[in-house]
């Protein structure tokens, strides 16, 4: 038997307020199926949203319009400093204490539906839901893997050839996640909002050593397979590749397709073009608010960002050359005394 009802969550800041727009319509149009399915909108914006903001997303999301709750970043975090990529991991686990429902899907902002969405594409027959797997040799992330592994004291052999996926869409059981946060609370003795920074190990990857550290294997939660999403990464953002993606999700029938920020920002205006068509083939458009005006704004915003991202890494490699100039001992001229 599956396990329903769920609750999506969704970490949004500013410059994905209008793809969050997009993913609203587009559980309105798929999700239907999913009963009685809570909604969580964590706002990580630097100002706060007004009523009337929360008042036109809420519309979006259609008969789950009253199952939606919309919380500023700041009141899950409290008065911890947490800024960036580690703020979005902290809120990813933290909000648990918001949820009332025996697990919650984490959702990128970019993370949309393209296909009616089945109990099945979630949850295993017993009841158990599903998670995508990954290995980490070799990977981008294996540092914070081994962080992770070295936390729980777990030989890494063991596990990185096959270990918990760290993209979304990622279902959260949410008894295992509070027992997470109540067991690193203890052993760090302070609130899990500072514990977690204190750690340096990455959201999932937490969890997922959790889950090995108690368990023994993934599998005493989760039902191990794909989580049926098709993403575009930053390496293929060309046309041909994000429309080989599309195809890939409709051979294989992918409910969620995800696109990521810097891929976004990376396209070009006939792969943008391409995207919106096949959203508004999903249905995802409005009169007023298409997709190719999620996409475009949203990449300029994200190729600005980037620009200012590579500026500021400019500037601190020439003020590191400049200190290690500066920190050279002084050649003795030629013909002075030693």
């Amino acid at each position: 038997m599956t396990r329903q009802p769920t609750t999506f969550v969704t970490v949004v800041f500013e410059g994905d307020e209008l793809m969050l727009r997009l993913q609203a319509r587009s559980i309105a149009r798929h999700a239907g199926a999913l009963t009685d399915t809570r909604i969580i909108v964590i706002e990580n914006f630097r100002s706060p949203r007004s009523p009337a903001w929360r008042k036109r997303q809420r519309a979006l999301y259609g008969a789950f319009a009253p199952n939606v709750r919309f919380v500023a970043a700041d009141d899950l975090t409290g008065t911890i400093r947490a800024e960036g990529w580690w703020k979005q991991q902290l809120l990813k686990l933290a909000v648990v204490r918001l949820v009332d429902t025996d697990t919650y899907l984490v959702l990128d902002g970019k993370t949309l539906l393209i296909r009616d969405l089945r109990p099945d594409d979630l949850f295993a027959a017993d009841g158990r839901p599903k998670m995508a797997i990954s290995g980490y040799a070799a990977h981008p992330l294996e540092w914070f893997f081994d962080q992770a592994m070295a936390y729980f004291n777990l030989d890494r052999a063991d596990w990185i050839g096959r270990f918990v996926e760290t993209a979304p869409p990622f279902t959260v059981d949410t008894a295992v996640c509070r027992d997470l946060i109540a067991h690193v609370e203890n052993r760090e003795g302070a609130a899990f909002e500072a514990a977690f920074l204190s750690t340096g190990v990455t959201e999932f990857f937490l969890y997922g050593a959790w889950i090995a550290s108690q368990r023994g294997a993934l599998e005493a939660v989760y039902d191990i397979g794909a989580l049926n999403c098709q993403t575009i990464w930053p390496h293929e953002a060309s046309l041909a590749k994000s429309c080989a993606k599309f195809e890939a999700a409709r051979a294989e029938d992918t409910a969620f397709f995800a696109i990521h920020r810097r891929a976004l920002g990376a396209m070009s205006a006939d792969t943008i073009a391409m995207l919106a068509h096949r959203l508004h083939r999903h249905g995802l458009d409005a009169p007023d608010d298409t997709a190719l005006k999620a996409l475009s704004q949203t990449a300029r915003r994200g190729r600005r960002e980037q620009a200012m991202m590579d500026f500021r890494r400019r500037i601190s490699w020439r003020l590191e050359a400049l200190r290690n100039r500066l920190r050279r001992p002084i050649a003795p001229i030629a013909g002075s005394a030693s």
